[in-house]
Protein backbone atom coordinates (compact mmCIF):
# COMPACT_ATOMS: atom_id res chain seq x y z
CA UNK A 1 0.00 0.00 0.00
CA UNK A 2 1.24 3.45 -0.87
CA UNK A 3 0.20 6.78 0.52
CA UNK A 4 -0.83 9.05 -2.29
CA UNK A 5 -0.82 12.80 -1.87
CA UNK A 6 -2.39 14.30 -4.93
CA UNK A 7 -1.80 17.86 -5.99
CA UNK A 8 -2.77 18.63 -9.56
CA UNK A 9 -1.65 21.68 -11.46
CA UNK A 10 -3.39 22.71 -14.64
CA UNK A 11 -1.17 23.94 -17.45
CA UNK A 12 -2.42 25.32 -20.73
CA UNK A 13 -1.44 22.95 -23.59
CA UNK A 14 0.58 25.72 -25.25
CA UNK A 15 2.70 26.03 -22.08
CA UNK A 16 3.65 22.33 -21.90
CA UNK A 17 6.53 22.75 -24.35
CA UNK A 18 7.83 25.78 -22.43
CA UNK A 19 7.50 23.98 -19.10
CA UNK A 20 9.31 20.88 -20.38
CA UNK A 21 12.30 23.11 -21.28
CA UNK A 22 12.46 24.85 -17.87
CA UNK A 23 15.95 24.49 -16.40
CA UNK A 24 14.68 23.89 -12.84
CA UNK A 25 12.51 21.02 -14.05
CA UNK A 26 15.34 19.48 -16.08
CA UNK A 27 17.53 19.46 -12.95
CA UNK A 28 14.88 17.48 -11.04
CA UNK A 29 13.87 15.24 -13.96
CA UNK A 30 14.14 11.49 -13.53
CA UNK A 31 13.54 10.79 -17.23
CA UNK A 32 11.78 12.33 -20.21
CA UNK A 33 8.20 13.54 -20.13
CA UNK A 34 5.70 10.76 -20.78
CA UNK A 35 2.45 10.88 -22.69
CA UNK A 36 -0.03 8.06 -22.08
CA UNK A 37 -3.61 7.28 -22.93
CA UNK A 38 -5.51 6.19 -19.82
CA UNK A 39 -8.90 4.49 -20.02
CA UNK A 40 -10.46 4.02 -16.59
CA UNK A 41 -13.73 2.46 -15.46
CA UNK A 42 -15.02 3.16 -11.95
CA UNK A 43 -17.25 0.62 -10.19
CA UNK A 44 -19.87 0.84 -7.45
CA UNK A 45 -23.25 -0.69 -6.58
CA UNK A 46 -26.55 1.05 -7.34
CA UNK A 47 -26.85 2.46 -3.81
CA UNK A 48 -23.24 3.82 -4.05
CA UNK A 49 -21.82 2.20 -0.88
CA UNK A 50 -18.21 2.67 -2.00
CA UNK A 51 -18.68 6.38 -2.65
CA UNK A 52 -20.46 6.82 0.68
CA UNK A 53 -17.55 5.09 2.47
CA UNK A 54 -15.03 7.40 0.78
CA UNK A 55 -13.66 4.63 -1.46
CA UNK A 56 -13.30 3.93 -5.13
CA UNK A 57 -12.61 0.86 -7.24
CA UNK A 58 -11.04 1.61 -10.59
CA UNK A 59 -9.94 -0.57 -13.48
CA UNK A 60 -7.46 1.22 -15.72
CA UNK A 61 -5.96 0.23 -19.04
CA UNK A 62 -2.68 1.90 -19.93
CA UNK A 63 -0.02 0.72 -22.34
CA UNK A 64 -1.87 -2.56 -22.90
CA UNK A 65 -1.95 -3.43 -19.20
CA UNK A 66 -4.83 -3.53 -16.72
CA UNK A 67 -4.48 -2.24 -13.18
CA UNK A 68 -7.05 -2.52 -10.40
CA UNK A 69 -6.85 0.38 -7.97
CA UNK A 70 -8.60 0.81 -4.65
CA UNK A 71 -8.51 4.27 -3.08
CA UNK A 72 -9.74 5.08 0.42
CA UNK A 73 -10.08 8.40 2.16
CA UNK A 74 -12.67 11.14 2.07
CA UNK A 75 -10.04 13.78 1.33
CA UNK A 76 -8.98 13.53 -2.33
CA UNK A 77 -5.64 15.16 -1.57
CA UNK A 78 -4.50 12.53 0.94
CA UNK A 79 -5.67 8.96 0.67
CA UNK A 80 -4.52 5.35 0.80
CA UNK A 81 -4.09 3.48 -2.46
CA UNK A 82 -3.65 -0.17 -3.41
CA UNK A 83 -2.79 -1.20 -6.99
CA UNK A 84 -2.65 -4.64 -8.51
CA UNK A 85 -1.91 -5.55 -12.15
CA UNK A 86 -4.54 -7.92 -13.58
CA UNK A 87 -4.86 -9.99 -16.75
CA UNK A 88 -8.10 -8.38 -17.95
CA UNK A 89 -10.53 -5.53 -17.31
CA UNK A 90 -12.68 -7.37 -14.75
CA UNK A 91 -12.29 -6.36 -11.08
CA UNK A 92 -10.89 -9.16 -8.90
CA UNK A 93 -12.14 -9.40 -5.33
CA UNK A 94 -9.23 -11.57 -4.13
CA UNK A 95 -6.64 -8.77 -3.99
CA UNK A 96 -9.33 -6.32 -2.84
CA UNK A 97 -9.76 -8.40 0.34
CA UNK A 98 -6.40 -7.03 1.52
CA UNK A 99 -7.41 -3.39 1.14
CA UNK A 100 -9.83 -0.94 2.73
CA UNK A 101 -12.41 -2.45 0.36
CA UNK A 102 -12.43 -5.72 2.38
CA UNK A 103 -15.93 -5.14 3.88
CA UNK A 104 -17.35 -5.06 0.34
CA UNK A 105 -15.67 -8.21 -0.98
CA UNK A 106 -18.22 -10.83 0.05
CA UNK A 107 -19.74 -12.61 -2.98
CA UNK A 108 -23.13 -10.89 -2.75
CA UNK A 109 -21.84 -7.33 -2.47
CA UNK A 110 -19.11 -7.89 -5.08
CA UNK A 111 -21.64 -9.26 -7.57
CA UNK A 112 -23.63 -6.00 -7.27
CA UNK A 113 -20.72 -3.84 -8.45
CA UNK A 114 -21.24 -2.34 -11.90
CA UNK A 115 -19.44 0.24 -14.03
CA UNK A 116 -20.59 3.70 -12.99
CA UNK A 117 -18.57 5.85 -15.37
CA UNK A 118 -15.58 5.74 -17.70
CA UNK A 119 -12.85 8.24 -18.45
CA UNK A 120 -10.65 8.27 -21.57
CA UNK A 121 -7.83 10.76 -21.35
CA UNK A 122 -4.35 11.59 -22.50
CA UNK A 123 -1.90 12.44 -19.72
CA UNK A 124 1.46 14.12 -20.06
CA UNK A 125 3.66 13.75 -17.01
CA UNK A 126 7.18 14.60 -15.94
CA UNK A 127 8.88 12.07 -13.64
CA UNK A 128 10.80 13.88 -10.91
CA UNK A 129 12.79 12.74 -7.88
CA UNK A 130 13.13 15.07 -4.94
CA UNK A 131 14.72 13.78 -1.76
CA UNK A 132 13.20 10.36 -1.11
CA UNK A 133 10.01 11.15 -3.02
CA UNK A 134 8.93 10.23 -6.51
CA UNK A 135 6.80 12.94 -8.09
CA UNK A 136 4.96 12.96 -11.38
Amino acid sequence: MAREVELKLEVAPAMLRTLSKASWLKRLADGPRQRRRLVSVYFDAASRPLRDAGMSLRMRQASGQYVQTVKAGKDATDRLEWERPLKDASPDRRPARHTALAPFTDKKTWSELRPVFETDMSRTSFPVRYGGSRLE
